[in-house]
Parts: C-alpha cells; sequence; structure tokens
C-alpha cells in the first residue's frame, strides 16, 4: 500500500450550501439545540467540533491531536483536521488505518502567528489561513466560509466563566454540552486567553463571517458567546 494523501478542503471541493451550522461543544448547545433544528432545512450542511452531537454532522473539525485520538472513531460525517496541527503521517502509513484516510480531510493554517497579533483573517489562493486558528471552534468558523454559505447559524461557542466561589483560589471554568467540566487556576496566562479569544472572535472572525457574502449570522440568546454583547454584533439572535 502505497502513501494515502488525504483530500485537502477548498471552496470547489466543499461546494456552495446556503445555509451552514456550525456547533462548538459550550453548554448552550444542549439549551437550543431545538431552535437549530427548526432553522435547519434538508440541505444545511452542519460542521461540529470534536465530538458526537444531538446533530447528525457533516464534518467534524479538529484541532488537538489528543482529542482526535480520542474521538475520532466515535464522530459523525468527513474528519477535517488542521494541518500542520495534527500530523497525519502515521495514519496514512498503516493499512489499519485505510477507512480513517477515506473520512479525512484538511484543512489547512500555519502554527504562527497566535490569532492575537493579526491584524485581520486572510485565506490565500491556496485556502491556507495564514495564522494558528488556536480552537476547534475558529477552524469550523472559517471552515464554513468555504461553503459560501448565505445564512450561518453559530451554536455552543460559550466559552469560560470564573468560579469565585472560594476568593482565594478563583478558578477558570469551561462547561461542556455533555455535562463534563474543565476547571484550571485562575492564572495570568488563562485570563489573558480569555480576554485574547474573546477580542478575536469579536474584532476579527464575526467581520471576516460578515464580510465573506453572508447574509444572515443568527446566534442563540442561550449562548454567552464569551461574554460578547450580542447588541454590538451584526446578527440576528433568536
Amino acid at each position: 500500500m502505497g502513501k494515502v494523501t488525504p483530500p485537502i478542503l477548498n471552496y470547489e471541493t466543499m461546494g456552495q450550501r446556503d445555509r451552514v451550522l456550525v456547533i462548538a461543544a459550550g453548554p448552550s448547545t444542549n439549551e437550543a439545540i431545538r431552535k437549530a433544528k427548526k432553522w435547519m432545512d434538508d440541505r444545511t450542511r452542519v460542521i461540529v467540533t470534536n465530538y458526537r452531537f444531538p446533530i447528525k454532522a457533516n464534518y467534524t473539525f479538529f484541532v488537538k491531536t489528543k482529542i482526535f485520538k480520542q474521538q475520532h472513531q466515535k464522530v459523525d460525517g468527513k474528519l477535517v483536521i488542521a494541518s500542520p496541527l495534527i500530523k497525519v503521517g502515521k495514519y496514512a502509513k498503516m493499512k489499519s488505518k485505510r477507512w480513517l484516510m477515506k473520512r479525512l480531510r484538511i484543512f489547512r493554517c500555519q502554527k504562527a502567528p497566535r490569532v492575537w497579533n493579526v491584524d485581520k483573517i486572510t485565506i490565500d489562493d491556496n485556502c491556507i489561513v495564514r495564522h494558528d486558528i488556536a480552537s476547534s471552534g475558529f477552524g469550523a468558523l472559517l471552515l464554513a466560509t468555504y461553503s459560501r454559505p448565505k445564512h450561518l447559524m453559530l451554536l455552543g461557542f460559550d466559552g469560560p466563566t470564573i468560579d469565585d466561589t472560594d476568593k482565594r483560589k478563583r478558578k477558570f471554568v469551561l462547561d461542556h454540552f455533555t455535562g463534563k467540566t474543565q476547571t484550571r487556576p485562575l492564572d495570568d496566562l488563562h485570563k489573558r486567553i480569555a480576554i485574547q479569544y474573546k477580542k478575536y472572535l469579536r474584532d476579527k472572525i464575526m467581520p471576516f463571517l460578515s464580510q465573506s457574502g453572508i447574509e444572515n449570522i443568527y446566534l442563540c440568546k442561550e449562548d454567552r458567546f464569551r461574554g460578547i454583547n450580542k447588541k454590538d454584533l451584526e446578527v440576528t439572535v433568536i
């Protein structure tokens, strides 16, 4: 068996869809999933991040190798991995993984510079995002533009919260739609990342989506959306 190279996603291979739904793993997914199902039509393309969701996915987007290894056999649709953040060489060379290679699709990005050092989002003619996309949720939103949708719904982009129960040991908390909760000490690193990711979503990704030919962007009121005031965005809240 020779080396197998997964197909690279671009505007042509994705094909146009009027409606695209992007789902991240925040807890509001459970609260608002009924709205998403009502919003969808029979041609809606569904892009999700990392896990199997209550709606069948066409594409599942991965950035972290650890999560990919844990979840790739459990999720729906084509498996989109961000290269070079995830290496696929070993999967291409293993005969037992041939079935997996048929499901893999490559989303091309670079490791640097980091998102908070980027003045604007650009995707070049070779469909390469010229910076580190930072998270599966952000990557899935950029991938959504490859479908050239007229209508885009975002679900489950809640982001972290702060646990102030113990004032001496404040915690950085990331809740999950499955009920899982991740907690870390509220150190300077996580404070900085939370602020930078929020600004990146508000100031870079949302304008990029609006300028990509998308006529309507929909958010559910249940979604915390990383604490961004939805009134400041050009979106429809349902």
